[in-house]
């Protein structure tokens, strides 16, 4: 069974210091590989992901030290098998 992504990815970005304020997450299907699109409202601007196999992300704010594409995509990584493995 595939955890709900909501739980996964707000954890992610809490784990980077990203503070999600709202989440919209569409398309998603855990009988199709979990696959989800979302939005991120986040307090460094919006976030997109997409999640088809594996993540995708496209931030609309610029990178920093402590949050970039590479990072983000760490930890939804990680995140996501936390969740899979408490499953």
């Amino acid at each position: 069974m595939t955890n709900h992504p909501e739980n996964y990815v707000k954890a992610a970005l809490l784990s980077l210091g990203v503070e999600c304020r709202a989440l919209k997450i569409e398309d998603y299907d855990p009988l199709i590989f979990g696959n989800f699109a979302a939005i991120a409202d986040t307090n460094m601007g919006m976030l997109r992901i997409l999640y088809d196999r594996e993540f995708f992300v496209e931030l609309e704010f610029p990178p920093t030290s402590n949050v970039s594409s590479e990072k983000i995509l760490l930890a939804l990584n990680h995140y996501r098998q936390l969740t899979a493995n408490d499953s």
